[in-house]
This record gives structure tokens, sequence and C-alpha cells, in this order.
């Protein structure tokens, strides 16, 4: 599959409606790989019906910090009548206080919000606030994948090149 029939397929499926809130984690290549697929699938959403907060957990200093932003943008997201994103980059730089991190991003979920979460590693605690896996290089010929965890089934998939 072409790289734009692969976005707008995860599009397509972050934008139908429904009844609770939606986790995406994203993982495998490196941190400006991960960064430039997160850009490109928000460049793809409808921002007159989505709230966006992104938090690079890269660019903030240290652990409490992560968790007072979190904070700030759930109370920020839950302001909007429009659909709610929160994108958190760079994931598995959480050590010290990871449980406490996913206890608010549950928190989050649990609100409303869904969650794009990039990780260079599938965290085991973010596989199970997640409905989808999106895989960068998963082989050396398939560039991304998406991957639904509960039927454990590869549902879109774009080759290296294309």
């Amino acid at each position: 599959m072409k790289f734009e029939q692969y976005m707008k397929n995860i599009n397509n499926l972050f934008n139908i409606n429904r009844s609770k809130a939606i986790g995406f984690l994203l993982s495998g290549g490196d941190y400006d790989q991960r960064k430039d697929m997160i850009t490109n699938l928000l460049e793809r959403f409808d921002t007159n019906h989505l709230m966006v907060a992104r938090l690079d957990f890269n660019c903030i200093s240290n652990e409490e910090e992560i968790i007072n932003k979190i904070n700030e943008s759930k109370k920020l997201l839950l302001k909007s009548d429009r659909k709610k994103l929160l994108v958190i980059e760079s994931f598995n730089l959480v050590t010290k206080r990871r449980l406490d991190v996913i206890k608010k991003l549950i928190s989050c979920k649990n609100s409303g919000i869904d969650l794009l979460i990039s990780s260079s590693e599938s965290i085991v605690h973010l596989v199970g606030l997640s409905e989808y896996l999106i895989r960068l290089y998963p082989s050396d010929r398939t560039y991304s994948n998406l991957y639904r965890l509960s039927t454990q089934k590869v549902l879109y998939e774009c080759k290296g090149g294309e």
C-alpha cells in the first residue's frame, strides 16, 4: 500500500465516532522517525473537529514535571467541545514514576481523551492503554504497519519505498 493511502486509512480509523476513547501506540524506529510519523498523522487530522495537546517527554526535565504537564493538558483538553487527543512523545524516558504517569493516562482516557503515545519500545503498560499499535520498520521490507492488538492482526501495511 502506498504511504498516502496508509496514512488515510489510519486517519479514517481514528475519526470513527465511538463512545469510548481509544489509544494508539507508536513504536520502533528512532526518535526522529517516530516524531515524523506523528507529524504526518497530525497533518491529516481535521483540526476543526479535533483539539490536540502534544507533549514531548524528551523536552521535559524531570518526571514530576511530566505529571504536571499531563494534568495541565488534560484540563485544557476537557475545556474543549471538540474531539480530544493527547499526543505523548518519548514515553520510554519515564522510568521512576512510570506507574504514576500510566495512572494519569488512564484517567485521561477514561475522561474521553484519545491517546497517541510514542515510545522506542512497546512497554506492556502502554499496550494495555492501546487498541492499535503503529510499528515502524517491523521488517526489512516494511516501513510501517498498523496492528490491532485485540485481534493480533495487521490491518494496514506500507512497504518500504512506496
